[in-house]
């Protein structure tokens, strides 16, 4: 009985599996009367926008930096909650993480059926969801209310009747994998770039008709409409948003990822600890063997990666999470490779073989788990403002570097937001407050500030930029930053340190400081440092 079903209880264990690390830790950072914003920087807009639309008579959100579907889901969500209950904020938070960390489950099973459909194996496709189900930067993202993870879904599903187009063709299956993207851009613009897997499919289908590729645009049109429809109901706006972003990308994000080189960076880094170094290995291997091997399917997965990592390579903006599109053809093409070499093996080599892609999937279901155990730490921003409270009388002359935000010690209820709001919300602490942003050369001289507080955040990038060749705009602010670290090391001293490991059961992986910036919310460290006498 047990033998019977044993691929579906390996399937429905790998989905626990992927449900539970997506839920562990998820209320991490949440509103609460410390801090009455999520100490993730952009989950106050999703949210905001979800809870303008539920409450009041707006039809468009009236923000378009990201498409509308999740928003709307959100809103839908929270329209429900407050029909039957008084959410409070951290509630409106808490119900929309978890849509995302449903979606980044959900988006496990749709894995398993496109690898299921584009190689016509069982085998395979259970490698595959467990890939998915253990990508540390999936895992991680699914704990917030972002559109990130979200997007996965979508575009797992257009793999998946991509992979019907492919074997069987048909205006049906052609029709849905356009729906699906249509739906993927709807919740991330960028995610449209699944339509090349489709064209590729449709390529080597066995009915090549125009007419059927037309409608797969025409439906991938009407979805992306039908989720978005401020871009014909408030076009105005719709587009002002997009240059802004467009504008945003080619300008760069201040030095966050100044005098770096996105097509190194997104593999070295983004995709390194994103996806993990066995998964990312496993990856390329199995892309370069279905090539060699002249897979049918390998120009869709082929195609829609390259083309995606090289638009987004361009750009001057690297977060890891906007490698998150890529996740499901990388589980598939995983699926691939784990499963197609055992087969070509035979006896103790297979064995060997097998155990090494499970103990290969443990190592990253390890870093996995670490990731999560920094949403279940006292974060340092708590902790480092309940020393700060204790320690530093008020009235006290107290340095930042930059206002408080998301990487700061939690020292009002208001920080986040506008730039305008944190810079307002500092200056308001009980502390005769300097922010060095906006006084360079603060911490030398006899009227220095008795105290400085210091996150990474703030001054881990011009650190790195120092020497190296970069635009005029921006040595300028590398070397005011690291004129005041040059001052803050030679007039002050270390207090207290605050930051948290990335480690299980007390065992150190790594240094956490090496993680991608937007893999790091949970883990800024942060120093208080007191004048010498």
């Amino acid at each position: 009985m047990i033998k019977r079903y044993r691929h579906g209880i390996c399937l429905g264990a790998i989905f626990l599996l992927g449900l539970l690390l997506r839920l562990w830790g998820i209320r991490w950072g949440l509103p609460c009367p410390e801090h009455t914003l999520s100490l993730h920087p952009d989950e106050f807009l999703t949210v905001g926008c979800a809870a303008e639309v539920a409450f009041t008579d707006k039809i468009a959100p009236g923000f378009y930096n990201y498409p509308s579907l999740f928003i709307y889901l959100g809103s839908a969500t929270l329209s429900v909650m407050n029909m039957l209950a008084d959410p409070t904020v951290a509630d409106w938070h808490f119900a929309m993480r978890l849509i995302s960390a449903i979606a980044g489950s959900l988006a496990v099973l749709a894995t398993y059926f496109a690898a299921k459909n584009i190689f016509g194996c069982r085998g395979m496709s259970l490698f595959a969801a467990a890939a998915l189900a253990v990508a540390p930067l999936h895992v991680q993202h699914s704990h917030f209310a972002t559109v990130d993870v979200f997007s996965t879904l979508p575009v797992a599903l257009a793999l998946l009747f991509a992979g019907k187009v492919l074997h069987e063709g048909g205006r049906k299956n052609i029709a849905l994998a356009g729906i699906m993207t249509g739906l993927a851009a709807g919740t991330r613009y960028n995610a449209c770039f699944v339509i090349f897997a489709v064209i590729a499919a449709w390529l080597m289908s066995p009915e090549r008709k125009l007419r059927n590729l037309l409608l797969c645009f025409a439906a991938a049109a009407v979805a992306f409409v039908v989720t978005t429809p401020g871009c014909l109901l408030d076009s105005h706006k719709f587009f002002s948003d997009l240059a802004y972003e467009s504008a945003h990308s080619a300008d760069g994000h201040d030095l966050v990822f100044a005098g770096l080189n996105g097509f190194v960076y997104n593999f070295a880094h983004s995709l390194k600890y994103g996806l993990g170094s066995f998964l990312l290995g496993m990856w390329i291997v199995g892309l370069i063997a279905a090539a060699l091997l002249k897979e049918k399917p390998a120009a869709m997965l082929w195609s829609f990666p390259a083309l995606y990592y090289i638009a987004l390579s361009a750009s001057r903006i690297m977060f890891a999470r906007y490698m998150l599109v890529l996740f499901p053809a990388a589980a598939v093409v995983v699926g691939y490779l784990s499963w197609g070499v055992a087969r070509a093996l035979k006896g103790k080599g297979r064995d060997m073989w097998l155990i090494a892609v499970v103990g290969g999937m443990w190592l990253t279901l390890t870093y996995t788990v670490g990731l999560n155990n920094l949403f279940c730490y006292p974060s340092p921003q708590m902790t480092s403002a309940k020393y700060i409270g204790e320690h530093v009388k008020k009235g006290e002359s107290v340095a930042f570097f930059e206002p408080l935000w998301f990487y700061s010690p939690a020292l009002h209820p208001e920080i986040g937001g506008t730039p305008d709001d944190r810079t307002a919300v500092t200056k308001s602490l009980p502390y005769d407050v300097t922010i060095l942003s906006q006084n360079r050369g603060a911490l030398k001289g006899v009227g220095r500030p008795k105290y400085v507080v210091e996150s990474d955040y703030e001054t881990a990038d011009a650190e790195r930029l120092r020497g190296k060749k970069i635009r005029p705009k921006d040595r300028k602010k590398v070397d005011a930053v690291n004129g005041d670290i040059a001052d803050l090391k030679k007039n002050y001293r270390s207090v207290k340190i605050f930051m948290n490991e990335l480690d299980i059961m007390g065992v150190k992986l790594f240094d956490a400081r090496h993680l991608p910036h937007d893999m790091r919310y949970a883990a800024p460290r942060i120093t208080l440092y007191e004048a010498k006498k």
